[in-house]
């Protein structure tokens, strides 16, 4: 009976470590060199794949242990960019007895970028046996693209080209400059202005026949992960356009005001949308000088960035025009982030009644809103909503931004992305966009810090997720870009509606503000299809 039980043994041991069982990979021979006693086999992924970064990678194996001594398993990442391989152990450690053992682990790719191979290791009775899965994985992280000019709201001047600069990253990215209407990127009325190759500069592909401006490497950047994968941050590559005015199609672009942003793919993740700094205001041609370009409704002042204190007895003094040929009725509103239908909006003159072809009278803004209810600090946009009784009612942007402050050093945040409610998935990014100002410092002192909350209070003694501290402000109220990529395992409850909500300070921590973006997040239950 022992014999039996010896010879059952010996022959299992032979089929795990070679016998009629075909090797995965070449790093096992097909038949055991004399006196080998162990042997592992990974058996997933057994083809190559090309991933976003965030994806869980399910590894099979199977290994075998003769030597009567007890033995372990572990398994280890190896990048292919890197000349040392970066290895990465994976945190499974698993005990290999006499019966021999096999199963999966997952491993999480959220830290890693590039192409990797999977590696498994058995020791035991003082031998050492590897193999390496027959499927490369290559980690693809999402592209990267920040807008650097121009620094903020401008008009074109037709008799010039425009100058859109811009620094990205990837690997195999391709983007589109673009003009929207309106907020909403991908709708379908956007007007695409110029393509280009992420990490390419100097195209010759400018509408006015220029190459581009950029050139090199512009700086270093982090993107918020540690990558353990052994690469180096991303570089992001400094590209630049001459815009003369027209369109990919070189057709002339309408007279409007209009979001500049960016779409970027890489087939692989989800497009990346990235706003501008600002807006691009094309004016009306005039062909008569003694022609007024003031046919359409405007805000006339303030037409640039002013700053409104909460103690001025003055208030803000606000002119605009309607120039309907029909009755109207004017709301006067503020906004923090463009989007005018989220809900975030304040008005602070209802329902004024401006008669067909009037100037109407300027309007003085106490610091309160339609309500009666104080204003507080932030940065906002005025615009004007005007109905003339029938359709959709229209609304136009005032050219600059208030600086509502309570101290005239009071840094300031605003945010503008989320703008609607998101769904995202474990390992997706959420690119947060924001206006920020530090009157106080111009060289960025202030520091930001946003997180994820369950109550849209700032100062709520809630539990939150803390996803950026200490980034420095920039100055004049220009726009600044995020992009989070939301952990696997980020302790966000599935289902759940979650506020995002920007601080920036100072030295000075009473000189301090907070801005609660108007859209809210959900995370999607990675179980649920």
């Amino acid at each position: 009976m022992r014999f039996g039980l010896v010879i059952f043994t010996l022959t299992l041991g032979i089929l795990l470590i070679g016998g009629t069982c075909q090797p995965f990979t070449d790093t096992l021979a097909r038949t055991p060199a004399p006196g080998q006693t162990v042997s592992i086999t990974l058996s997933k992924p057994a083809t190559d794949a090309t991933i976003v970064q965030g994806t869980p990678v399910s590894v099979e194996w199977a290994a075998a242990n003769l030597t009567g001594e007890p033995g372990t398993a572990t398994f280890r990442v190896e990048s292919r960019l890197d000349p040392n391989l970066s290895p990465t152990s994976l945190p499974d450690t698993i005990e290999v007895g006499a019966q021999g053992s096999s199963g999966t682990l997952t491993w999480d790719t959220t830290s890693f970028v590039g192409p990797y191979a999977i590696i498994g290791r058995i020791q035991a009775g003082g031998q050492t046996r590897e193999a390496t899965a027959v499927g490369r994985i290559t980690v693809d992280a999402p592209p990267i693209l920040e807008f650097t000019a121009p620094p903020g709201d401008v008009t074109f001047d037709p008799n010039k080209t425009l100058s859109i600069e811009w620094q990205a990253h990837d690997e195999s990215a391709t983007g589109r400059l673009g003009l929207d209407p309106d907020t909403e990127h991908g709708s379908g009325n956007e007007i695409y202005i110029h393509d280009f190759t992420v990490g390419e500069p100097n195209s010759p592909s400018s509408t006015d026949g220029s190459s581009s401006e950029g050139t090199g490497l512009a700086k270093r950047r982090g993107t918020g992960k540690d990558n353990q994968g052994g690469g180096s941050e991303p570089e992001l590559v400094a590209d630049s356009f001459k815009w003369d005015g027209t369109d990919s199609n070189g057709n002339a672009v309408d007279p409007g005001t209009y979001n500049l942003f960016a779409s970027v793919t890489d087939n692989v993740n989800d497009v990346l949308y990235v706003d501008g700094l600002g807006q691009i205001t094309i004016p009306k041609p005039i062909t008569d000088p003694n022609e007024s370009q003031s046919d359409t409704p405007q805000i006339t002042d303030p037409n640039s960035d002013t700053t409104f204190l909460t103690n001025d007895p003055n208030g803000l003094k606000v002119t605009y025009e309607v120039n309907q040929s029909s009755d109207a009725l004017v709301d006067l509103k503020i906004d923090t982030d463009d989007d005018h239908a989220n809900g975030n909006e304040r008005t602070i003159m209802s329902q004024q009644f401006v008669a067909a072809d009037t100037t109407p009278d300027p309007f003085s803004w106490n610091g309160n809103d339609a309500s009666g209810a104080a204003v507080g600090p932030g940065i906002y946009r005025l615009y004007l909503s005007i109905s003339t009784g029938t359709g959709t009612p229209t609304t136009t942007d005032g050219s600059g931004l208030v600086f509502r402050r309570s101290d005239p050093n009071q840094p300031l945040i605003a945010l503008l992305e989320p703008s609607a409610t998101t769904h995202i998935d474990p390992g997706q990014t959420l690119l947060l966009t924001w206006r920020d100002d530090d009157p106080n410092d111009p060289n960025g002192m202030a520091k930001i810090r946003i997180v994820i909350a369950n109550s849209p209070n700032p100062d709520d003694p809630v539990t939150n997720t803390p996803i950026l501290s200490n980034r420095a402000a920039s100055d004049d109220g220009v726009r600044d870009t995020f992009a989070w990529q939301v952990p696997l395992s980020s302790g966000l409850a599935v289902g759940t509606v979650y506020y995002v909500i920007a601080h920036i300070e100072n030295e000075d921590a009473d000189l301090k503000s907070s801005s609660v973006a108007g859209g809210r997040i959900m995370l999607n239950d990675p179980n649920t299809p």
